[in-house]
């Protein structure tokens, strides 16, 4: 097989025996393929892709032609591949994602460190061209890996970044009662709430570790931008004008369930302990009943048990853990 793929300074051998080039949109079944082979041997407890899924991930590369490798083996067969792609409204960082995976008869040969090296040059050549004075951040975003996938990670100078439970709720259950301490009204999402959304959220934030320092354009365009996002099902809580806390909703298909994720929460700091959280939740999921939703996910951070506590009193159940690497 002729290799044709970007020519980039990569500070690794490249394994012998393997034809390379960039993913195409009509390698989505293949890979799709290889991420089914590696689950079972990684122990991936995170949703399955198909063939449909995978075109839309590799559709965010943007240019795939530069931005993602694939190595064939002599029969032609998909052995190991590797793509990547920015998030690019962080003020800052210039942060990549890196994703990818070697076939487990393949593995041992190089071919994963080879990737990883491949994607930190060709990450450096992206962020000369577009991040301008930020620094280059790569992560790497996974649910599972396999002990020596992670040994890769650390020998090739990744470390841990952060992890974050992700907890699931069925909506056939009773929602539990709340109480607060405060009297409170809910305003749905609306291009003229937005900027109140905002400064909720960076208030609620700002203090976290890796607070990301979003601009309103951009953190509007990260969480509201997709067809998924539902403004009315996205709330902003208040107390005699004074806006206290939100939350943001996103809907779409888990396992054959029309799911709605709560993709940001947050309760402003001087708020906080009284039961607003816990009373967004529940109004939250009372809408959710009312727009044929059957059930909820959400994400915590694994270093905030306090929140994690709220949820499973409010009837959620951790189903698995995400976690990213980092490189600067």
């Amino acid at each position: 097989m002729s290799e044709t793929f970007i020519d980039v300074d990569v500070q690794a051998t490249r394994p012998s025996g393997y034809g390379w080039r960039p993913l195409t949109l009509d390698d989505a079944g293949a890979l799709a393929d290889l991420l089914a082979a590696c689950a079972p041997v990684d122990g991936e407890t995170g949703p399955v892709m198909k063939t449909a899924d995978v075109a839309v991930a590799l559709a965010r590369c943007g240019d795939l032609a530069r931005n993602s490798l694939v190595a064939f083996d002599t029969d032609g067969r998909m052995a190991a591949a590797c793509w990547l792609w920015p998030r690019p409204r962080l003020l800052v960082e210039y942060r990549l994602y890196v994703d990818g995976r070697v076939y487990p008869d393949h593995r041992g040969r190089g071919l994963g460190r080879y990737l990883l090296a491949w994607a930190e040059a060709r990450g450096r050549e992206l962020a000369v061209h577009e991040g301008g004075d930020r620094p280059l951040v790569l992560r790497i975003d996974f649910y599972d890996r396999s002990p020596d996938a992670l040994r890769l990670f650390e020998r090739c100078g990744f470390r841990f970044a952060l992890a974050e439970d992700e907890m699931r709720r069925r909506l056939d259950d009773p929602i539990p009662p709340t109480s607060t301490r405060v009297a409170l009204s809910f305003t749905t999402w609306a291009s003229a709430t937005a900027e109140r959304f905002f400064a909720l959220y960076d208030d609620a934030f700002r203090t976290r570790p890796g607070f990301p320092n979003w601009s309103k354009e951009a953190w509007v365009a990260a969480f509201t931008g997709g067809d998924a996002f539902r403004p009315d099902l996205s709330l902003l809580a208040s107390v005699d004008g004074v806006d206290v806390g939100y939350a943001l909703t996103h809907t779409e298909e888990v396992a054959g369930e029309n799911a709605a994720w709560v993709v940001q929460m947050g309760v402003r700091p001087e708020w906080r302990r009284k039961g607003i959280a816990g009373a967004l939740l529940a109004s939250l999921m009372q809408r959710y009943l009312l727009a044929d939703v059957s059930a909820v996910w959400l994400g915590v951070g694994a270093d905030n048990p306090e929140a994690a506590k709220l949820y499973r009193r409010m009837g959620f159940e951790t189903v698995r853990r995400r976690v990213e690497y980092g490189k600067a």
